[in-house]
């Protein structure tokens, strides 16, 4: 009600005049000033994605009238330089898109107020791994433009990234380790529709048996389901459940990404592998005191293991290769030389780029797309539109209290040597044996005994372990190379190549 606000202005500058703060000739001008209303679509009560947040948070924890009472002191895990480069990273990046020769949306600067947004769009989260805190939240480019949070209340089809979870769920399970061969070849899965479906790889070749560790690696699609496969569907859903996806639908094309998901969800449950395989509940608020500072609210940790700490570790230690050697290795060019781990997403028709990655410290989740989905540009990969504005975020982690150190191995990690056609112990019936530093829980029982009857078959006769008499044996790596599975050992991982 104008007229009433008015009243009440006038009121406050009488009380100001009569305490001296103003002169009656300033109260006189403050009153002949125009009074500007904000254009409806920018009369917001919070003005940000993180107020929103917040204020999201204590409606669902509050009672009405504890809100209309005011008076709290409401304490959040938002780390301010975070959140500040989040920001900045996200708006950046995107408009440096926009700035592309050919790209052919609209761009944020022809936006009308009040219409749709239909310029190109990102979220950004970032969580603290010890805790599930959450440090960074954006929901969008412009909070005026929109308020939808697209970093927790947006739904988008979440593609690789998922793929970390089926080869944990597959290496937890089954007994599947890092170095086993896994065919990239042609694969058709029977739909139960008559038509079977065929994924294939994004470059459209095939590149035969490889080490398991490069289907995730190198994101091969034909690899994946294969993997997928060795875990089941059922395996895959359940994983899944526990770590907040929700139901996701049944069929094989789910060990490729094929649900949707939220940024929050998706960083969430990536926080697992460098918690050890806890999934600790993002939280936003963590207190909430009175006025007097008597705590009014306490946000507890929850908490819940998800898988055993040596899977978290070799998975790890594969997105750590993702960053070395894979779709993750431009970070370096970018100045980002931190240890850290990761895995970028493109969706079918380059409607959805994601980047989630962690350090032992943060996990950061970066999402970036059209409200409307739709092909964001050609080529438009994660590692393009994505992957930029996280190494952003991760630098000024670096430098803001989150300096990021190796992930520790498990307690009793030691170099082992393995059979890749059998994934038992190595003997001198071995033909391609590899070396790799394996967390004790996950040490074969048994040795090779031979593959003379065909790749993957394996005859019942006594073994004979290592070392061969007369074979020059496969060295421990020094010690400073001895935090990973795959590093200073590529010429065992990759290849030979059948």
């Amino acid at each position: 009600d104008l007229e009433s606000a008015k009243d009440i202005r006038d009121e406050v500058l009488a009380r100001m005049e009569t305490e001296g703060t103003l002169t009656t000739e300033q109260v006189a001008a403050a009153q002949a000033e125009e009074i500007v209303l904000r254009p409806p679509d920018k009369r917001l009560a919070t003005g940000s994605y993180v107020l929103q947040a917040v204020f999201d948070t204590i409606e669902e924890r509050l009672s009405e009238e504890q809100i209309k009472a005011g008076g709290l002191r409401i304490h959040t895990t938002i780390d301010p330089e975070l959140q500040a480069s989040a920001e900045k990273a996200l708006e950046d990046h995107l408009a440096s898109i926009e700035s592309r020769s050919g790209f052919r949306h609209p761009k944020k600067g022809q936006h009308a107020d009040g219409s749709a947004t239909r310029y190109l769009q990102g979220s950004v989260v970032s969580l603290d791994n010890s805790d599930g805190g959450i440090l960074a939240l954006v929901g969008g480019r412009d909070f005026g433009d929109s308020p939808f949070n697209r970093a927790y209340k947006a739904a988008r089809q979440c593609g690789s990234t998922f793929k970390s979870f089926v080869y944990a769920a597959a290496f937890d399970k089954s007994g599947l380790l890092p170095g086993a061969y896994i065919d990239d070849g042609p694969i058709s899965v029977d739909t139960g529709s008559g038509r079977p479906w065929r994924p294939s790889n994004s470059d459209g070749t095939f590149t035969g048996l490889q080490p398991a560790a490069i289907g995730l690696i190198r994101s091969r699609n034909t690899m994946s389901v294969r993997v997928g496969q060795i875990a089941g569907v059922p395996t895959i859903q359940s994983l899944a459940k526990a770590l907040k996806f929700g139901e996701i639908p049944d069929g094989q094309s789910i060990f490729l990404g094929s649900f949707d998901t939220s940024n929050l969800i998706l960083t969430s449950a990536y926080s697992t592998f460098p918690a050890k395989g806890v999934n600790y509940s993002p939280y936003l608020v963590s207190r909430i005191e009175t006025a007097a500072g008597e705590i009014f609210l306490e946000q507890p940790t929850i908490q819940r293991t998800v898988f055993p700490e040596s899977i978290a570790y070799i998975t790890s230690d594969i997105l750590g290769e993702v960053m070395r050697n894979g779709t993750g290795a431009s970070t370096k060019r970018l100045g980002y030389t931190a240890p850290s781990h990761g895995k970028t997403g493109t969706t079918n028709d380059y409607r959805d780029a994601w980047f989630v990655g962690f350090t032992d410290k943060i996990t950061t989740g970066v999402w970036v797309g059209l409200d409307q989905p739709e092909t964001i540009m050609d080529r438009g990969y994660g590692s393009t539109l994505a992957l930029p504005i996280w190494t952003e975020v991760m630098k000024t982690a670096e430098s803001s209290g989150y300096a990021a150190a190796p992930l520790p191995a498990p307690p009793g990690t030691t170099p082992t040597i393995l059979c890749r056609e059998c994934n038992k112990l190595a003997s001198d019936r071995t033909r391609y044996p590899y070396q790799m530093n394996l967390p004790p829980d996950l040490r074969p029982t048994g040795y090779c005994n031979g593959h003379n009857w065909g790749l993957f078959s394996n005859r019942d006769e006594p073994p004979r372990a290592f070392p061969i008499p007369g074979q020059p044996q496969l060295q421990q790596p020094p010690p400073e190379e001895q935090g990973g599975l795959l590093r200073g050992l590529g010429r065992l991982i990759f290849g030979p190549r059948r």
